[in-house]
């Protein structure tokens, strides 16, 4: 362990341990029954605002990290979620945490769904906030992908005259005309690494995990629909969920109290 990261209640002590080819940035503390986080595409530690802090004032062992490709976190080739599982898996595993509950947020919640499918010997217990997974049929999705985009490909100029912005290629204007953002701001590894996971739907993971649940959902997440979450807690067997008014896809911060009393009473803190 080297170097402190400084939290607004409480020093975790950063680390690092090399997975996979991917050189991983965590920070840990506590004594305390061990809790893992896992937070959200584009995300890193330092973006869980108070929560880290807050469930050590709780009395947890806290361990955060950020995600290959996110943060202090390398990536050194294209990786799947499974990919994605494992490495966190064999992190705890060198901490010393051999059984956990799970606090994720959004592509978090993908990763946590695999490894409480594939792993329920990890899991306690999971807190998932608006995790991604569920695919939707959208209107608007199939129209592009099945029709403007295949003529965008074959006929450049007129990709031109309906937006097609300078420098920019086919594929990054499709995406961003669907609203994938995401893609169009990641690069190289990272890009290669949004196609593998957006197309992968949890459904069948989802139907799997053992552990209790608990989904934690915005009333206005336009990022993962509520919509999701509704599936999510039919398809998850031992599932709730929890909506909170007004909030977006970012509930966390929003309404920090609020997530932080149901995560903790959920937890039995």
């Amino acid at each position: 362990m080297t170097d402190v990261w400084p939290h607004e209640t409480g020093d975790f002590s950063l680390g690092s341990a090399t997975i996979n080819g991917a050189v991983v940035r965590f920070a840990v503390a506590g004594m305390g029954p061990p809790v893992l986080l896992l937070h959200g595409w584009g995300g890193e530690i330092k973006s869980w605002g108070i929560l880290p802090g807050a469930l050590l004032d709780r009395g947890f062992r806290v361990l955060v990290l950020d995600l290959p490709g996110f943060g202090a976190s390398s990536l050194p080739a294209a990786w799947s979620i499974n990919d994605y599982a494992r490495c966190v898996r064999e992190l705890a595993a060198q901490v010393g945490i051999e059984r956990c509950d799970i606090v994720a947020h959004s592509f978090g919640g993908r990763v946590a769904l695999v490894l409480g499918a594939t792993d329920p010997a990890f899991i306690i217990r999971l807190a998932l906030m608006a995790p991604a997974g569920i695919r939707l049929k959208s209107f608007r999705l199939t129209v592009w992908s099945k029709v403007i985009y295949p003529v965008l490909r074959t006929f450049r100029r007129g990709a031109q005259s309906i937006g097609l912005r300078s420098g920019e290629s086919i594929g990054d204007a499709f995406y961003r005309r669907v609203g994938a953002v995401d893609y169009a701001n990641a690069q190289g590894t990272l890009r290669s690494t949004f196609v593998k996971v957006v197309r992968e739907d949890l459904r069948t993971y989802a139907r799997q995990v053992k552990a209790p649940t608990l989904l934690i959902w915005g009333e206005l997440d336009r990022e993962t629909p509520l919509l999701q979450g509704k599936i999510l807690s039919q398809l998850i067997p031992d599932c709730g969920l929890v909506v909170i008014p007004g909030a977006g896809h970012f509930a966390y911060l929003e309404r920090s109290d609020y997530c932080l009393t149901v995560i903790a009473h959920f937890l039995g803190r």
